[in-house]
């Protein structure tokens, strides 16, 4: 299974680019992202834009740094992780934002564990009382080559959920805070 780091955004609402901000420890969110799901012993790699390119190669091996293929008529996060699933299409894959810098390993093995447990689906998500959260998910080497092959005209994550064999995970209220996606920025609140 590969863990793919979602780092390509365009942060139009937090006005700069997410991963490179930095927690209270100094540590970048991107970097503090990737490391959660090396704990997991996937293959990890950065999903990212062609401009973000040259300020990653700083921090991340060339190797892990997959570029956004422009050829894949899709949008948004889904052009990421298919521009990956293209290069490793036999794999898994689990993707994970970088704008959950709350975020713990605990969640990233309950979701392993939850699609062990529940073999026969084709995505497994994490939900609340507000919804999915599809940058938080495993997707599987078989419904990306079905999303691939026949591109959807709606790029949303979301609404593929309902397309595809989707098991949801329940957010537990413990884990809620975790789950707090940080998108505009932050003022007086430590990370």
């Amino acid at each position: 299974m590969i863990g793919l780091l979602m780092a390509g955004g365009a942060s139009t609402r937090m006005g700069t680019d997410k991963g490179l901000l930095l927690d209270k420890a100094g540590k970048l969110w991107a970097k503090k992202t990737f490391e959660l799901l090396e704990k997991g012993n996937l293959s990890c790699f950065v999903s990212l834009n062609s401009s973000q390119l040259d300020t990653y190669q700083a921090h991340f091996s060339i190797k892990s740094l997959v570029i956004d293929n422009s050829k894949i008529p899709v949008k948004g996060p889904l052009l990421g992780i298919l521009s990956v699933h293209q290069q490793f299409p036999k794999e898994d894959l689990f993707a994970l934002a970088t704008d959950l810098p709350y975020l713990s390993f605990a969640q990233i093995e309950r979701l392993l564990v939850f699609r062990e447990q529940n073999p026969k689906r084709g995505i497994w998500v994490y939900r609340s009382h507000k919804g999915p959260e599809p940058l938080c998910a495993i997707y599987s080497a078989r419904i990306l080559a079905q999303i691939l092959s026949a591109p959807p005209q709606k790029f949303s994550l979301t609404a593929l959920l309902d397309q595809f064999p989707t098991a949801y995970l329940p957010i537990l209220p413990e884990e809620m805070d975790n789950f707090e996606n940080v998108n505009f920025p932050i003022y007086g609140k430590s990370l």
